[in-house]
């Protein structure tokens, strides 16, 4: 595991004169907002399915609108077409059906960390800090098949740039450390590689780290083009 010495976490923070931070890297902040916006979004998911799943959320059911022989809820086309389903059916399969059950674990955090991925790409994934890196490997992996698709670039990448989360902000300490290792290729990402907790403490990680890019509270990883012989 290749850990980062405190003095590669220099402060580089600039202090208005009313002793607040001064924002240095706007973009970095977005992102770090958009990570933990992800991360809130989940909680709402996971208490909005509870709530479906209880026998009694049938209350909340819409009424039978006259004609229409059940209680329907809508889905709208980009023309404005709408299409019906019955909605006190598909609010029971959230209880009954298990496969309805298995997705609604997967596609919200799946989606999270893709989006969250794709913000991180468009900014070349700012400094490399290793938790950045390893939602680079994750956000792959879950974008494609779910699994883990480390080839030669892949590996060039992970000489240079190491994927962990050792030091990250939300890292559970009695855990060991999640990191990317070319012998994870064609391994399952989620809920074997990490669950959906440890993915979530990664959005939580991925955001503080941005923030902290953002007001400067922490350098830029200089040791890492030392590490890469090209400093």
């Amino acid at each position: 595991m290749s850990q980062i010495p405190d003095e590669w976490r220099v402060k580089r923070e600039r202090r208005n004169p009313d002793g607040s931070l001064n924002l240095i890297d706007p973009e970095a902040l977005a992102v770090g907002d958009l990570a933990h916006q992800l991360m809130w979004g989940y909680f709402s998911y996971l208490a909005a399915m509870t709530v479906a799943a209880d026998p009694r959320a049938v209350a909340l059911v819409p009424k039978t609108k006259p004609g229409k022989l059940v209680p329907e809820g809508v889905v709208r086309g980009k023309d404005g077409h709408e299409g019906s389903f019955h909605f006190e059916h598909y609010l029971n399969a959230v209880r009954t059906d298990p496969f309805v059950q298995d997705q609604f674990s997967r596609v919200y955090i799946a989606g999270a960390l893709i989006t969250l991925g794709d913000a991180l790409s468009r900014h070349r994934y700012f400094n490399h800090q290793p938790e950045l890196e390893l939602l680079y490997y994750v956000r792959n992996g879950v974008a494609h098949g779910n699994r883990f698709n480390i080839d030669a670039q892949g590996e060039r990448r992970l000489l240079r740039y190491p994927a962990h989360n050792a030091v990250a902000i939300a890292r559970v300490p009695t855990s060991p450390p999640f990191e990317i290792a070319k012998g994870l290729h064609g391994s399952t990402v989620l809920f074997e590689f990490m669950e959906a907790g440890d993915a979530v403490n990664l959005l939580s990680s991925v955001g503080s780290y941005c923030r902290e890019l953002a007001y400067g509270t922490v350098g830029y990883r200089d040791a890492q083009l030392q590490m890469s012989g090209e400093n």
